[in-house]
């Protein structure tokens, strides 16, 4: 159940998603399950983003208290649900990237999520931002726009965004992937394949917070230009499959990066490399994950692993009882 529910259930858990707190009565306190019940708390979207749209009551302890399993993208949850599936490392073993030489010089984008300013302005994001726009910041955040802007004046290659943030190309694109990829992500992957870099910006900084984005880069066969977790790492086959923009110490530090790779085909297929040795060659950390999602489609594993806990949690209940 994504919401609370409308009439009395007979269900033995209620899952509540938090980015439906405002208009579900959450964070007003209207929202408890039954006593006999298990309250799980979900979310797919980073809690930095959702307590940036939402203020930090969401995150009370007279929220939080009436759940008793949390299920989310962390690992440290109750139920760990990466964005992760395999369906993203079935396509891309099965889709080889194009040649280098038959790629565009230059770096596509496509989001549309363009509200909100809930990227905490530190020393390390602030290296990315022009004079002007720091002079004109008037709150203690920014948004991924404000970064990527900088690094549209850093980089001496066109940036081709989709989408509806920044779009400087209309937002249809070509149709030419199938199933399983979901419909919208058809889009990105027939336009991302034929560039040499795609931005895969998060919209906010967290632990374990790695969406869709760099996956679809991946299978593109682009060259993911990442910025969002720090421990990206652990999520990705190998640190060279991407460039991760908070590991330079300046906009202009990546923006030569770039260039150099744009330039360099040799440079450029070493970070591609990873994809001809295969899972031998794969990060630890990737490989744990890879196993922990299964081969099942979709997020079934881990419904399968709450439903299993939300039984560990009855029968617990159950036996305090007798």
């Amino acid at each position: 159940m994504a919401g609370p529910p409308s009439a009395p259930t007979t269900a033995p858990a209620t899952r509540y998603h938090l980015a439906t707190g405002p208009e579900t009565g959450l964070f007003g306190g209207k929202y408890k399950p039954r006593a006999d019940q298990i309250g799980v708390e979900f979310t797919h979207e980073s809690y930095p983003m959702q307590e940036c749209r939402f203020g930090r009551h969401m995150l009370l302890p007279t929220v939080r208290a009436n759940f008793d399993v949390r299920m989310s993208y962390r690992k440290d949850a109750d139920v760990w649900m990466p964005y992760y599936i395999n369906v993203f490392k079935d396509y891309w073993e099965a889709h080889p990237p194009l040649p280098f030489t038959k790629k565009r010089d230059a770096i596509v984008g496509m989001h549309s999520n363009c509200a909100g300013t809930c990227i905490p302005l530190t020393e390390q994001t602030a290296r990315f931002l022009s004079r002007d726009t720091l002079e004109e910041l008037g709150e203690p955040s920014i948004g991924r726009d404000d970064i990527l802007t900088g690094l549209m004046e850093a980089v001496d290659l066109p940036f081709h965004m989709y989408g509806k943030c920044l779009s400087n190309r209309p937002q249809r694109v070509p149709r030419d992937m199938k199933p399983p990829i979901h419909f919208a992500d058809r889009n990105k992957l027939a336009m991302f394949k034929r560039y040499k870099f795609c931005e895969t910006f998060e919209n906010s900084v967290d632990d374990d917070y790695v969406s869709e984005k760099v996956y679809l880069g991946l299978m593109a066969g682009c060259l993911p230009i990442y910025f969002g977790a720090p421990n990206i790492d652990d999520y990705i086959p190998s640190p060279d499959a991407i460039v991760d923009a908070a590991k330079f110490k300046s906009r202009d530090d990546l923006a030569r990066f770039i260039h150099h790779l744009a330039d360099n085909e040799t440079a450029y297929e070493e970070r591609m490399a990873w994809r001809r040795r295969g899972p031998a060659a794969w990060s630890p950390a990737f490989v744990k994950l890879v196993a922990y999602v299964g081969d099942e489609a979709g997020y079934h594993q881990h419904n399968v692993r709450l439903c299993k806990r939300v039984h560990e949690l009855r029968e617990q209940r159950r036996l305090q009882q007798v």
